[in-house]
């Protein structure tokens, strides 16, 4: 029986490591953990799902609890114990090859999203595992790259995603980035797996690395990491176990490691009960649900009587997924314009338009074109454009499909593109040569029929964009600071990523973050916030009605904005159907982790007081209703309290005179006898001791006063003002 009473020291050592840990496993009459890559499929499977760049446009967190459900039921049926996946890096770049995978640029929504992803999987008693922790934000020499991230940024931005999924989801595993971030690979990052991740986050889980992402095993044991992967059989743990032998500390992290995964084989080898997994009609319907109509001026949906031709090669020979170690090998074998002729019942005009080579069917598209009623022009990333291991070099479309585009709308005003894609467009030319966008980004192996549905008005769109499409490359927050020749790149953009960035700086994009269209039409009514208590259930309420003649699904969006900020963030949202001149008063809560922010002095997350502003919005761009929300705390004083905070509180004037007014002497004048005044709750002395004193936080008078105060004296204090104190 494995336990860790019967395991050796070697045994512990080698139990952490994917290969030598099946070896011991199996000695003790269990097995190791099984893994599968995900996130969009179990990849030797052949059920290919919508890919995360997609499902994430549904805003639906019960659809992404649906997909893990059904996925972690493919698992079950294929032996899988752990599935690699959900990915939730932030796509800080539209070049990201790997952007397919990712949920969004904004943490709020990657967290909520992807924790109800991961419940969904875990319900089934598969585990999931969320990556990669963290700053893997591109795939150019990723192996390799330095990430030097400010610890605002990186707190607020980067760890913020994985502290929403750790609070909602408790994911099993959890899978550390191949990069360095501030000078450590991540893997042997300690303050980031050991002080962040487990102890301020509080994360109980598996750490795993990810395939070959050690440099050296004892410093990733050392930083936190439990497991390496794939790992080997009979070379690292004799280094580790040499250097380490006689050493209480690491003898300590091996012990919990080891408890951890003994933890976690137990579970992989429980009994799982098997249901029936997605059928077609599933993955249609989720790849529907979150489709994104961009423009549209009444071209869709498409009459039954019209005359549709259909151009390009991708109509036929679609691009369904992105690449790499996420692809899955798909059961679909029906193209859109197969899809197409069975609705119409009938053959459809169509034209390749574009190839890898010239050919006579370019020169039929704008003939074909001339004669219909309505085009169907589709276009896309070709296969192999984006892909795990590299990056894009623009987000531009092919240009042959630019060209073909441009020939078809001379003769033809009624263009209708359908787009697959993993990543956001330069859509400008598009835009300026259609009537009509759809965005399909990868719909996996339903993907033709989910496409149809929507062409057709037998789905009626309410996909709205997870990230934001620029008018330009040069737009994007990134853009400057990309990889350097050292392999370094610095994100200098702080906290201005995606949305927020456009908002910030005034930059109108070419589709905003969170932006979708409907076939109807709906109205807004009576905004109103209401606030319980100081954090908590502060709850936004609001009235849709559907104007138009179908039914249809809108996403309410809440986004908030502290006075200190130059742009909102967005704090909650949720989707209501909506039957024709139905209307319902939505609840939304704001959740009190939206309020918060990372304080590097005390080294946590904290609630923030003062002036919000809280909008309702269409988009994040497009403001409804916008209302004020006052936000107040009690006071805690601290060491790293400020004179300047201290003054401002009921009766602080006081404290100040009482308990700091001779340090304040000594500290800026070298007069210990000096005794301050006030007027109200200002300091009514001259401008350089106002100043000065209102910066001075209160442990500095431990150490600039000559002995006048120590730390027991100053906590004593502390405690004593915290016992009188109001609210501001």
């Amino acid at each position: 029986m494995l336990s860790q009473e019967a395991l050796t020291r070697k045994e512990k050592i080698k139990l952490l490591s994917g290969k030598s840990g099946d070896e011991i496993a199996e000695k003790y009459g269990t097995r190791y953990v099984t893994m599968s890559d995900g996130p969009h499929g179990v990849r030797k499977h052949g059920v290919c799902y919508p890919n995360m760049c997609l499902m994430s446009c549904s805003w639906d967190p019960k659809l992404l609890f649906e997909m893990g459900e059904c996925i972690g039921q493919d698992c079950i049926a294929e032996g899988i114990d752990v599935l690699l996946g959900p990915s939730v890096n932030i796509k800080r770049t539209p070049l990201c090859g790997r952007n397919f995978e990712y949920i969004s640029e904004d943490p709020y929504l990657a967290g909520v999203l992807g924790a109800e992803y991961i419940r969904g999987i875990q319900s089934t008693g598969t585990s999931a595992c969320v990556k990669h922790f963290c700053c893997y934000n591109q795939e150019n020499n990723r192996f390799t790259q330095n990430v030097y991230v400010d610890e605002e940024t990186l707190m607020n931005v980067y760890v913020r995603v994985f502290r929403i999924i750790i609070e909602k989801s408790s994911p099993d595993y959890l899978m550390t980035a191949y990069n360095n971030v501030n000078g450590d690979f991540m893997s042997e990052n300690r303050k980031l797996i050991q002080n962040v991740l487990r102890e301020l986050l509080g994360y109980r889980g598996i750490v795993i690395t990810d395939w070959g992402g050690v440099d050296f095993r004892l410093k990733s044991i050392l930083a936190g990491v439990d497991i390496n992967m794939p790992g080997d059989k009979d070379t690292s743990w004799k280094e580790v176990e040499e250097k380490t032998r006689g050493s209480k500390d690491f003898d300590a992290l091996l012990n919990e490691s080891t408890k951890r995964v003994i933890a976690a084989l137990e579970k992989a080898t429980k009994p799982k009960s098997r249901e029936k997994s997605a059928d077609a009609s599933v993955l249609r319907r989720m790849a529907a649900e979150s489709m994104v109509l961009l423009k549209n001026e009444g071209l869709l949906p498409l009459g039954e009587k019209e005359e549709i031709a259909v151009i390009g090669k991708l109509a036929t020979d679609p691009c369904f997924q992105g690449g790499g170690c996420a692809f899955v090998k798909g059961e679909s074998n029906r193209s859109p314009y197969e899809e197409l002729c069975a609705h119409f019942c009938r053959k459809l005009p169509f034209a390749e338009g574009y190839t890898d080579e010239i050919s006579e069917n370019e020169s039929r598209a704008p003939e074909i074109a001339a004669k219909a009623d309505k085009v169907l022009f589709f276009a896309g990333l070709l296969p192999d454009e984006e892909s795990e291991g590299y990056d894009r070099t623009d987000i531009f479309l092919p240009e042959k499909q630019v060209s073909i585009l441009k020939q078809i709308y001379k003769v033809n005003r009624n263009v209708i593109v359908v787009l697959t894609n993993g990543s956001a467009l330069d859509l400008t030319e598009v835009s300026n040569h259609c009537g009509a966008i759809l965005e399909c980004y990868y719909g996996g192996d339903q993907y033709a029929q989910a496409c149809v549905d929507i062409l057709t008005g037998k789905v009626n769109p309410c996909g709205r964009l997870a990230e934001t499409f620029p008018c330009a490359l040069s737009d994007c927050p990134s853009f400057k600071y990309g990889v350097d020749k050292n392999d370094t790149v610095v994100y200098k953009e702080g906290e201005d990523i995606g949305y927020k960035h456009y908002l910030s700086h005034h930059i109108r994009p070419r589709y905003a973050f969170g932006y979708g269209l409907s076939y109807t039409d709906f109205a807004y009514e009576d905004m109103a916030v209401s606030k319980e208590s100081a954090w908590n259930e502060v709850q936004v309420e609001v009235t849709v009605r559907n104007t138009g003649n179908r039914a249809g699904k809108e996403v309410v969006q809440i986004y908030l904005q502290h006075q200190e900020e130059a742009a909102p963030s967005l704090a909650g949202f949720t989707k209501v159907s909506l039957e024709p001149g139905e209307s319902v008063c939505v609840k939304i809560p704001i959740e009190s982790g939206c309020f918060e922010r990372y304080n590097l002095h005390k080294k946590c997350y904290e609630k923030r007081s003062g002036e919000y502003l809280v909008s309702v919005r269409k988009d994040s761009e497009q403001v409804i209703f916008e209302k004020p929300l006052q936000i107040s705390k009690k006071f805690v004083c601290t060491r790293y309290t400020k004179i300047d905070e201290l003054r401002k509180i009921e009766n602080g004037p006081l404290y100040i005179q009482k308990y700091f007014s001779s340090c304040i002497g000594m500290a800026v004048l070298g007069k210990p006898d000096y005794k301050l005044r006030f007027k109200g709750n200002e300091i009514d002395d001259e401008p350089f001791v106002r100043n000065v004193s209102y910066s001075m936080p209160l442990y500095i008078f431990t150490t600039l006063t000559a002995g006048m105060l120590n730390n027991a004296q100053l906590d004593e204090i502390i405690a004593k003002i915290n016992q009188g104190v109001a609210c501001t």
